[in-house]
């Protein structure tokens, strides 16, 4: 009740101050409640950009190029790097010896005869392609086939059927009739 006559008092006031009311123009809450939503929205972004702003000094120290110097020219930060990258050094050197052990299986004969196995079996490739090209022309075939085959006995059933109604009908009406 309290918000319809504060509506209403509004209302009143803005017939008061401005032109008569128009329905295409917004009223006065409505525009108080859309600056309140900007004002949060600035409040926001500016929070935001004081952030950004605070952390670009520290950004400005890792850009230093002193620091890089001092960084990378520390005897302790190499020996940290090399000992941190000790378990990777071992793993690649054993799987370097694994393929040096596998390398008597790779340098077979019977690898380097691939080639030549290959160009002869390129033709037998051509022969089992046009193979399946005429297997499946045949099963093409064969469904059609099959579809007239199956028309045709049901027509034969059918036709079977109803001679043997007729039979039935005339061997009813001939003991009807003796």
């Amino acid at each position: 009740m309290e918000s319809a006559s504060l509506e209403e008092r509004i209302t009143r006031l803005e017939e008061r101050v401005g032109p008569p009311f128009d329905f295409h123009r917004s009223s006065c809450v409505e525009s108080l409640t859309a600056v309140a939503e900007k004002l949060r929205q600035v409040k926001s972004t500016r929070e935001a950009i004081s952030q950004i702003w605070s952390k670009i000094s520290s950004l400005r120290m890792f850009l230093d190029p002193e620091l890089e110097g001092r960084a990378a020219s520390s005897d302790a930060v190499k020996c940290n790097i090399v000992l941190s990258g000790e378990q990777h050094v071992k793993q690649t050197a054993d799987r370097l010896q694994a393929v040096s052990n596998l390398k008597g299986n790779i340098d077979t004969k019977h690898l380097e005869d691939l080639p030549a196995c290959s160009s002869k079996l390129q033709p037998l490739v051509h022969v089992h392609i046009s193979q399946q090209t005429t297997a499946d022309q045949q099963s093409e075939e064969i469904a059609q086939l099959l579809t007239i085959y199956n028309e045709f006995i049901s027509v034969i059933s059918r036709k079977l059927l109803e001679w043997n109604n007729l039979l039935l009908s005339y061997e009813e009406q001939n003991q009807g009739d003796s």
